[in-house]
């Protein structure tokens, strides 16, 4: 693989510096996955554009996962750099992306479309089962999502739907930034509760920032509970 240096970002104690790399899909990993596995705190994962069937887990780690709106502002990049989350390999955690391993807001989505999450992720919270987070799962961790396009998603088994856009089921400790993203056409069906279409909010510590075109059913859902 060809990491290539783009910037020393910062001078750390002991007079040890820290590189920050980026690692473009697919010249230098196959998958978006497989950039994030190799990927090291400060990495940005480069996304160039196609359709990627994949469902993405940030693992904990401190990057930026990124289409080529990151270096240009070019809003089509956003249209044309989809993340599919339709062919999940284990359909008990089938969110398009995941952050559920203790990030923060220094782990970055931007500058995708994110789309066909079917099943979200199962969680058994408070003696119940959960569908959550068809499209994004930030489950008590943090992350900033910003100018993606999330669409299409769907939750609809025999257990309660939660966020088929979006799910956060908060960290009263890490922030969750959501920016600029447009979120529509995301749907909570099946036969239990069927909570917040669009985004479900469940305690956490949130900015949220420049919603666009929410059409979803039902639309958008905040709840404060013990977690």
């Amino acid at each position: 693989m060809n990491r290539t240096s783009i910037i020393i970002i910062t001078v750390l104690t002991m007079g040890h510096t820290a590189i920050s790399q980026i690692i473009n899909i697919p010249v230098d990993q196959p998958t978006i996955q497989a950039g994030i596995d190799a990927a090291l705190d400060g990495d940005t994962v480069l996304v160039a554009e196609n359709t990627y069937f994949e469902n993405i887990d940030f693992k904990g780690k401190a990057i930026t996962v990124a289409s080529h709106f990151l270096l240009d502002g070019d809003t089509s990049h956003i249209s044309r750099t989809i993340i599919d989350g339709s062919q999940p390999a284990n359909p008990d955690t089938a969110s398009v992306v995941l952050m559920i391993s203790g990030e923060d807001t220094t782990s970055v989505l931007c500058g995708f479309t994110v789309t066909n999450g079917e099943k979200g992720t199962l969680l058994n919270l408070r003696s119940k089962s959960y569908e959550a987070g068809g499209g994004i799962l930030v489950y008590q961790s943090g992350g900033l999502i910003c100018d993606n396009s999330i669409v299409n998603n769907y939750l609809g088994g025999e257990v309660t739907s939660i966020g088929a856009g979006i799910c956060v089921y908060g960290s009263s400790v890490l922030k969750v930034i959501i920016r600029n993203n447009q979120i529509q056409s995301n749907y909570c069906g099946g036969y239990d509760d069927r909570i917040g279409g669009g985004v479900c909010i469940i305690g956490g510590n949130l900015i949220l920032e420049c919603f666009l075109h929410l059409k979803t059913i039902p639309l958008f859902h905040f709840k404060s509970i013990p977690l």
